[in-house]
């Protein structure tokens, strides 16, 4: 027969499981949020760097803002996007997962610099759902 004493222990111990448990469960959730969050914050302080730069005459550095995002994208993204003017998005790459598919969104960006479209040289854009584009890992 199990005595009160330890029936209240074992009660306790269960009750603290559950409850660390469930924060654990709760902090899983938030974690994510927060990263991504973080990452696309990050994103659009260098989509602006990189618009300002090219703006300005500085295509050294519009490139170099862009290398920034390219590579911070990279991490946790499913396809580059370059963003015109005029509101139209062209995709690049479908990936970013290889060195190969970077290299052709660089291509790209250098390209639309050579013929002269400096405001759009490697301007990348943040797809339209600000969290469905990102695979947290």
């Amino acid at each position: 027969m199990i005595k009160n004493g330890s029936f209240n222990a074992m009660k306790a111990a269960v009750i603290t499981a559950l409850l660390i448990s469930a924060a654990l469960l709760i902090l899983s959730c938030a974690l994510p949020y927060y990263s991504v969050k973080n990452l696309y914050d990050r994103s659009l302080g260098y989509i602006e760097s990189a618009k300002q730069a090219a703006l300005s005459g500085d295509m050294e550095a519009a490139y170099l803002h862009s290398l920034s995002l390219v590579e911070t994208i990279e991490k946790g993204r499913n396809a580059l996007l370059l963003y015109y003017d005029h509101g139209d998005v062209a995709e690049l790459a479908g990936t970013a997962d290889t060195a190969l598919d970077l290299a052709k969104a660089r291509d790209a960006g250098l390209l639309l610099a050579a013929l002269g479209d400096t405001e759009n040289m490697f301007l990348f854009l943040i797809e339209k759902s600000s969290i469905s584009i990102f695979n947290i890992f």
